[in-house]
């Protein structure tokens, strides 16, 4: 951190952010400006704190007219020329925030993650992905539109914000499934070299609904939307002991057939590493999938829907057992499981090691929520009733009536109903805080609650680091307009995960909680002062400096 500060102290910051406008005419060099004859940079001294400096304000465009290209620092700094010869000026950034930069270029250079990429997709294109790979992350977004907003005022690895056109023309046409593959290929590679020797496969559908036509990747399945369209559907391999990305597959939507997972199991063991298994989530917990994971001889494990057996079996058996026992505790964020053996589904043959957990911090957070959406909704009926008691159209709500009752009864002389009062079903209330929390996990194995629960962390924390896949492809839809812009978009995100699962794994083993240090990385930034130079200002906590430390 130190050095990093001392360095940019030391050199004009601007020079970093600057950028050489190459698509504009060159003009003359100022009057007071010099020329360095070793590199043809123009550029303009000036002193601070009465030590002469130079500024960099652009490149020699043609020696004998003494004509250049300006840059960033001659918009700031001679605003008047800019706006003669180009028009009105743009104003500068009033600061630039440093840390999630910082951050991932440590992790790059660390993991070998920023060097493959260039190797993979060339510097300008690759030092593109790198600075949408932090967008993804920072912004729990990948609507390519809101990046220059977005990234406006952050340090990039791109001379510029980029445009969502420039962004469209990568992800279409610029990133080849060749050079796809290649990454893919150097990244599992440098997985094995790190001591990566067996993986967790997590399969997943996007559960988006998919605008491309004539696709060969988009076929019918169960979309997000409900609705009966065409999605795209993945798979990562996830290290079992870090739960690191190691690889991904775009495949068609639908219901993936595990025997079509020959190509991942191969491409892995073609760097040594093996597979343990399979993780699932609620979506393909089902006897036929689960079938075909046997054939493969490979072990699962499988999130359960609230409505299959085997989860209604234990709920029944062992809900009141660990709710707030703390002799089934399985981790340090009060979460409560039990294993048992019974019958995944109605008609299975044999019986399952399922495991029941209960979530404290679930649990807590939708009794909250159901507590005030209920009584919000009892003030606003009694409002309702104070106001006009004899209205037919006061109701409640269809979600709170099974917690709120409206009592009428008739007028003795007029026969007309009007309503007297309004109460709680206070039973029904605390059955439902009751069946909150809970959740089911299949295991091929015979296996303990915590064990379990570990295995599916795998996927857990990965999927929330590759989640942007969903959001990669701009929410509910699919907005692309082909396959490859699909598979460079898929691609991207997998860059961006690794990114923030090593991030994630930083914060932990320093009890750091990443959302929070995500936003607290722009406390590392430089204000831009009033003489127009960018200065440091240290105003980063503790945990920013410990955290940026390991980079």
């Amino acid at each position: 951190m130190l050095n990093l500060f001392v360095t940019l102290h030391r050199l004009d910051f601007a020079i970093y952010m600057g950028h050489i406008y190459r698509n504009l005419q060159a003009i003359p060099v100022p009057t007071d400006a010099h020329i360095n004859g070793y590199d043809n940079r123009v550029f303009q001294e000036y002193k601070r704190n009465g030590v002469r400096c130079k500024r960099s304000i652009g490149v020699l465009a043609n020696v004998e007219k003494k004509t250049m290209l300006p840059n960033d620092n001659f918009r700031c700094y001679y605003p008047d020329l800019w706006a003669h010869h180009y028009g009105e000026v743009v104003p500068p950034a009033s600061r630039i925030c440093m840390g999630l930069y910082g951050a991932t270029l440590g992790i790059g250079q660390q993991s070998g993650l920023y060097s493959l990429v260039q190797d993979a997709f060339g510097p300008q294109n690759g030092n593109a992905i790198m600075d949408f790979a932090m967008y993804s992350i920072r912004a729990r977004s990948s609507t390519s539109q809101l990046f220059p907003d977005e990234m406006m005022d952050q340090l990039l690895f791109s001379r510029k914000p980029l445009s969502d056109a420039w962004f469209s023309d990568l992800f279409s046409h610029e990133m080849t499934r060749d050079q796809i593959h290649a990454f893919r290929t150097a990244w599992l590679k440098q997985c094995a070299e790190r001591g990566t020797k067996k993986v967790w496969i997590c399969i997943d559908g996007s559960n988006n609904d998919c605008a491309v036509r004539e696709s060969e990747l988009a076929q019918r399945g169960k979309a997000k939307s409900h609705n009966d369209t065409d999605i795209v559907s993945y798979m990562w391999a996830v290290d079992a002991e870090t739960g690191l990305p190691i690889t991904w597959f775009v495949n068609k939507g639908g219901m993936p057939d595990c025997k079509a997972v020959d190509e991942v199991i191969r491409f892995l063991a073609s760097a040594n590493i093996a597979v343990e298994g399979f993780i699932f989530d609620r979506g393909f917990g089902s006897q036929t999938v689960l079938d075909l994971v046997k054939e493969k001889q490979k072990e699962y494990i499988v999130m359960l829907k609230s409505n299959t057996n085997g989860f209604v079996q234990m709920a029944l058996k062992h809900a009141d057992d660990i709710r707030w026992n703390v002799r089934h505790t399985v981790s340090d964020n009060g979460i409560f499981g039990i294993t048992d053996t019974v019958k995944l589904f109605e008609n299975s043959k044999e019986e399952t090691c399922v495991a029941l957990f209960f979530v404290g911090m679930g649990n807590a957070t939708r009794f909250i929520k159901l507590m005030a959406k209920i009584r919000q909704g009892a003030a606003k009926l009694r409002q309702a009733i104070a106001a006009d008691p004899e209205s037919l159209k006061i109701s409640v709500p269809a979600e709170l009536r099974s917690y709120l009752k409206l009592f009428k009864e008739k007028d003795e002389e007029t026969q007309e109903k009007r309503i007297v009062g309004l109460e709680y079903d206070y039973d029904a209330w605390q059955k439902a805080s009751e069946s909150f929390g809970y959740h089911a996990i299949a295991s091929s194995q015979n296996l303990s609650a915590e064990a379990i629960h570990a295995l599916y962390q795998l996927r857990d924390v990965s999927e929330k680091q590759y989640a942007a896949l969903k959001s990669q492809l701009a929410g509910d839809v699919t907005r692309v307009h082909s396959d490859d812009a699909i598979r460079s978009r898929f691609a991207v995100c997998f860059i961006a995960s690794i990114i923030r699962t090593e991030l994630l794994l930083e914060c932990k083993r320093r009890g750091l909680d990443i959302n929070v240090m995500l936003r607290k990385l722009d406390d590392v930034h430089m204000t831009r002062m009033a003489g127009g130079e960018y200065e440091a200002v240290r105003t980063h906590s503790t945990d920013v400096a410990s955290l940026l430390s390991n980079y």
